[in-house]
């Protein structure tokens, strides 16, 4: 069997937590099938230099430019998903034929329904495979209740015009993977068959990333909270301006010697604003495991959001205690005895911190119930089995 794998970024080094869970099942499912890995980049760059690290997995890696971003008025006056024109690449709509031809491939899989644009155009005996790791339209639709007037119409606009394409996708493709139950049913739901399954993420990351060393700008002296995520993807950069802007000013009153980590990649966001003496903005960074293990607290304070939060199932592998909101508990099944702790607004979020602050115990206890989320939680391995086998359904 040989799978095109066509992703929106180049899956190594696995520095978000889309590229994590691409990187974990590309490099299992290469056990067992040749991969061909087509990637279109927004770091063309510094992806360039990662290629022949990861060819040392798949058979091949192609890497296109991804188009300019579109403003949200533009895309909306020209009736286009900003998803779709982001990760797009007129180079790769020339190429995606003589690919599949030269490579042999037999199937493909695609991360998220707006690269179906750039293989729309193939002979449709290839079957298709796409993989939802959100529902993008529904995400739409949530951000519109944070926003003036004047935006709440252009985002209200914006998510109907990804609604029409990502459903359209939906029928067009062979099989749908889905990462929560939830997400599968509203895909069922909406086909009125069963073509979506799910395959959740692993928690066992690898971690032959993993060079033990201490960042440079962390000081354990001090408090040290952390929050990862690609911030170039909106709800993540919401959530950071959430955390400094409205979170952190209740808890300088009670707390002095603490430092905020926002690690991950910036892209075009804002996110780069809010660093300050207390906030340290990290940029992409090539080795999260430092950062992991050098935190005293993990916090996830999405407002919107949607699929399985890589960055958890992070903070579990590193026995972290984390703070996080109802988004960010999206797909996991909460038992009696958790390393979470909820919180669903700024003043809960400040209190839960300032009590782990004051109460160093409360992290040991909840640090230590990290183990019972992962007993009872997927492999990387038993993920990539279940991708494999709806590949072979679907061929044989």
């Amino acid at each position: 069997m040989r799978l095109l794998y066509v992703t929106q970024h180049l899956p190594y080094p696995p520095v978000s937590g889309a590229r994590r869970r691409e990187y974990e099942l590309i490099k299992r499912l290469s056990k067992w099938i040749d991969i061909v890995v087509v990637s279109i980049s927004k770091v063309y760059e510094e992806d360039l230099r990662c290629v022949s690290i990861l060819e040392t997995i798949v058979k091949k890696v192609y890497l296109f430019k991804a188009n300019k971003q579109l403003s949200l008025e533009t895309a909306n006056e020209l009736n286009i998903s900003l998803q779709v024109n982001r990760n797009h690449s007129k180079e790769l709509l020339s190429e995606i034929s003589n690919i599949v031809h030269n490579e042999k491939i037999d199937i493909i899989h695609i991360e998220g329904f707006f690269l179906y644009y750039s293989i729309e155009s193939l002979r449709s005996d290839i079957p298709i495979v796409l993989c939802e790791q959100n529902i993008e339209y529904d995400i739409w639709f949530q951000q519109i209740l944070y926003q003036n007037q004047t935006l709440s119409k252009a985002y209200r606009r914006q998510a109907s015009i990804v609604q029409l394409f990502e459903q359209y996708v939906w029928q067009k493709v062979n099989a749908i993977v889905a990462v929560t139950e939830d997400d599968a049913n509203v895909i069922n739901g909406y086909l009125k068959h069963g073509k979506s399954k799910v395959v959740t993420n692993g928690y066992n990351h690898s971690l032959d990333l993993d060079d033990g060393s201490l960042p440079a700008t962390l000081n354990k002296d001090n408090f040290n909270i952390l929050y990862v995520g690609n911030f170039d993807y909106y709800p993540n950069e919401d959530a950071a301006s959430f955390l400094v802007l409205e979170i952190l000013p209740i808890i300088k009153n009670q707390i002095s010697n603490f430092k905020l980590y926002l690690v991950g990649n910036i892209g075009m966001s804002n996110v780069e604003r809010l660093a300050s003496d207390q906030v340290v903005v990290t940029g992409r960074v090539d080795n999260l495991a430092s950062f992991y293990k050098n935190a005293d607290i993990v916090v996830c304070p999405l407002r919107f959001g949607g699929g399985i939060k890589t960055k958890i199932l992070e903070a579990l592998q590193y026995d972290k205690a984390i703070i996080i909101s109802p988004i960010g508990l999206q797909g996991i099944q909460i038992p009696d005895k958790s390393p979470f702790i909820l919180a669903s607004d700024k003043y809960e979020f400040a209190s839960a911190i300032i009590t782990v602050f004051n109460q160093p115990e409360i992290i040991k206890e909840k640090s230590s119930n990290c183990e019972i989320i992962r007993n009872k939680w997927n492999t990387w391995e038993d993920s990539a089995l279940e991708l494999y086998s709806i590949y072979y359904n679907i061929l044989n």
